[in-house]
């Protein structure tokens, strides 16, 4: 089971001590029990306002969790907004991104009064197993089907169509494609994701955290399955709303088992896992925000260790 850390933080401002606010940490597993060795750290613009221009300096300050999972430090707020951020050594790192409180803005001195004593701030920190090298890279912008119409099959290790299309050679799972052009150049096109002999994949939703979306190993056990479709319909006539149904929804991601083999039985030998983060979009081109391939056959690990990338040119943003 991942161990999941729930991190309360109240903020506050104290307007007898000017601009600078009291943080206490309150760190915790899904337990409920206290974390000891958590980092909080809090940071603010430093003279956020001058002008209509915006400081690239920013003030911070951090603590450590002790043995009760508690953190009490004292930041300096230079505007209405700050931001926060909690990690560990064992730990994805999560962001709160920016919160702004309650104040009083004096446009004659660009000075700020906070007039709010306090904030609460909650984090959940995912638990880094064993992150590991993987071909890991999002679709360039650009990359099209190669056709209207047809079967495609596409290469996560090589991030290519398969022979004659591209330069991939082996398809983890094929595009399987029908397009209609229609007046004033739209188009509709229907088709589905689908997989030979025993490959597949699951569908399972995207974990909160806004770094790990993922599980850590793929469920060796699980059902995979074959077929995902898709469509896609322009507005018709009068209306402004295109009709689509994409291969997974925003806040899903696949689980792949592919390059399966078998023993005279039936009974699964070796078999490659990945994963593919939505959005994955398919109609008039081709695009998925993320593919993390595993190349070590049998090893159901999906932990993509973001700094070991077997790409040497990636593409995209890329999360673990």
């Amino acid at each position: 089971m991942n161990r999941v850390l729930l991190l309360s933080a109240s903020l506050a401002s104290l307007m007898t001590f000017g601009n600078s606010m009291t943080v206490t940490a309150h760190v915790r597993d899904e337990a409920g029990n206290p974390a000891a060795g958590a980092i909080v750290k809090v940071w603010t613009d430093k003279d956020r306002y001058q002008g209509l221009a915006r400081s690239p300096t920013y003030s911070y300050c951090e603590a450590v969790t002790d043995t009760n999972g508690m953190a009490v430090l004292t930041s300096p707020c230079h505007s209405q907004e700050f931001q926060c951020c909690a990690y560990g050594d064992n730990y994805y790192r999560e962001d709160a991104g920016r919160i702004y409180v309650k104040a009083i803005m004096n446009y004659a001195t660009w000075t700020v009064t906070l007039m709010e004593h306090k904030k609460d701030v909650h984090f959940v920190l995912r638990k880094k197993k064993h992150p590991i090298p993987m071909f890991a890279s999002g679709i360039p912008l650009g990359f099209r089907l190669p056709a209207k119409r047809g079967v495609f099959g596409f290469d996560l290790k090589k991030r290519d169509w398969v022979s004659p299309y591209g330069k991939g050679e082996v398809a983890d799972f094929s595009i399987n494609y029908f397009e209609e052009s229609m007046t004033n150049g739209l188009f509709s096109c229907t088709g589905a994701v689908i997989f030979a002999g025993l490959d597949g994949a699951y569908v399972m939703k995207k974990n909160k955290s806004k770094v790990f979306w993922s599980i850590h190993e793929a469920d060796t056990n699980a059902v995979y399955v074959q077929y995902f479709p898709f469509f896609y319909m322009p507005p018709a006539h009068g209306t402004q709303k295109s009709q689509r149904h994409d291969v997974i929804c925003e806040d899903e991601y696949l689980v792949l088992r592919t390059r399966t083999k078998t023993d005279a039985l039936g009974n699964v030998r070796f078999a490659n896992y990945s994963k593919i983060y939505a959005p994955f979009l398919v109609g008039g081109g081709f695009k998925f925000r993320e593919s993390c391939f595993n190349p070590t056959p049998n090893d159901p690990n999906i932990e993509f260790d973001v700094m070991k990338n077997l790409f040497k040119k990636p593409y995209g943003a890329l999360l673990p």
